[in-house]
């Protein structure tokens, strides 16, 4: 997948009602092991699924670093849908502690934020 990555300022209110990345994971994961467990580990192919997911998350983290991110966290980080080709895409978003920077790597150009990708 093609990311896009925005830097903006301190985005301070309603992170709360966002899943985390953490949360997400250990959904995907507890799903996965249901599926194999009940039909087999042929049937926990979706288009979402843990590997994947902890590897954009990993590919996020880079971009992020790319972009100046320093690799400190504000808070957990959190995961946000957007709807496209008709099903919906994650992106992710967290905040840096030092100079309060939000970092956005996003599936899609949110071009409200800071232009096209």
């Amino acid at each position: 997948m093609e990311w896009c990555i925005y830097q903006l300022g301190p985005l301070q209110r309603h992170w709360q009602h966002l899943s985390t990345v953490a949360e997400l994971a250990g959904q995907l994961a507890a799903q996965e092991a249901t599926t194999t467990v009940r039909q087999g580990a042929a049937d926990t192919q979706s288009t979402v699924n843990y590997r994947q997911f902890m590897a954009d998350w990993e590919a996020a983290k880079v971009l992020a670093a790319e972009a100046g991110w320093g690799g400190d966290l504000y808070h957990d980080p959190v995961v946000f849908w957007i709807p496209m080709h008709g099903e919906f895409f994650y992106g992710f978003a967290f905040k840096q502690q030092d100079q309060a920077v939000t970092y956005v790597v996003s599936p899609a150009s949110l071009q409200h934020l800071d232009g096209p990708c």
